[in-house]
């Protein structure tokens, strides 16, 4: 276990069961004994250097989007149904890229569903953190709760859990992106 350094006027600006409060570093360190900790941009913080690596990567997953083909085996097929849903794994982001490249491949669709990555990962934390905090007391450290308290949390909170947003020196929302969902 690393040691703790000892800050003796600092506080934790939390949110618990949706309403906020300060709790002074001590108390928190005597009434709780379990930090649940997120790692991207919460624990682990990227420079530019590392948020541009980030860039760089969904710039070549879409390079290797456009590389793809129509399967030309499928598509005669689908002109037998009413209707058309494509389902994918994409980020709703990639919403519009999608559609274009559906229509350029010449695929006609009644609508596109998108996956909803944040959303997803957010459920499931929430979950995790949940079934943890049956039986102790936690403070949930995560950078989901920067720009206030998601709404799909709020039906889902126990008194055993506080949460809080990370203090460190961030770089702008535009420029952070290192969480999967942004893929």
């Amino acid at each position: 276990m690393y040691a703790r350094p000892r800050q003796a006027n600092s506080t934790f600006v939390t949110k618990s069961n949706s309403f906020e409060r300060a709790i002074a570093t001590e108390e928190v360190r005597l009434k709780l004994k379990v930090a649940v900790v997120d790692i991207d941009d919460t624990l682990l913080v990227g420079s530019r250097a590392s948020h541009f690596f980030w860039w760089l990567s969904l710039q070549f997953q879409r390079i290797g989007r456009r590389m793809q083909r129509v399967n030309s085996s499928l598509i005669p097929k689908l002109s037998d149904y009413d209707r058309i849903i494509v389902l994918t794994g994409r980020d709703a982001k990639e919403s519009r890229f999608t559609e274009d490249q559906l229509k350029r491949a010449g695929v006609s669709f009644s609508s596109l569903l998108c996956c909803p990555r944040k959303q997803m990962i957010t459920e499931w934390k929430t979950a995790t953190v949940t079934h943890l905090g049956d039986t102790d007391k936690i403070v949930w450290i995560d950078d989901i709760f920067e720009s206030g308290f998601p709404e799909i949390l709020k039906s889902k909170f126990t008194p055993n859990l506080t949460t809080m947003a990370p203090e460190v020196a961030k770089v702008t929302h535009d420029e952070r992106s290192s969480e999967l969902e942004w893929l």
